[in-house]
């Protein structure tokens, strides 16, 4: 689960069967690629690798330390896991954000 603000709201992305699900306030909506949104998210590991595409087969480029504020532009999903772009040709693992 990520918590995003979108048009100044605040929303939830989740995984829910293979498909990214965001909602806010009484509207949902799913999305089996991308879902392209902004929203700021806390990361709560040690340390976050950014990953030059979204997955762990993509490079390593640098990280993120815990309670680092970080932006994220589009969400999609690899393996069953989601992925944020926090910049053109950077990714991180939501799986370790707030």
């Amino acid at each position: 689960m990520v918590n995003l603000i979108i048009d100044g709201k605040a929303a939830v992305a989740t995984l829910n069967g293979g498909y990214i699900e965001v909602s806010s306030g009484t509207t949902t909506g799913n999305n089996n690629g991308t879902v392209i949104a902004t929203g700021t998210v806390l990361v709560n590991a040690t340390r976050l690798n950014i990953r030059t595409g979204a997955g762990t087969d993509h490079g390593i480029i640098g990280n993120l330390g815990r309670d680092t504020k970080v932006d994220i532009y589009e969400i999609v999903t690899v393996n069953g896991h989601g992925w944020g772009r926090i910049d053109a040709g950077k990714w991180v693992c939501l799986d370790y954000v707030n």
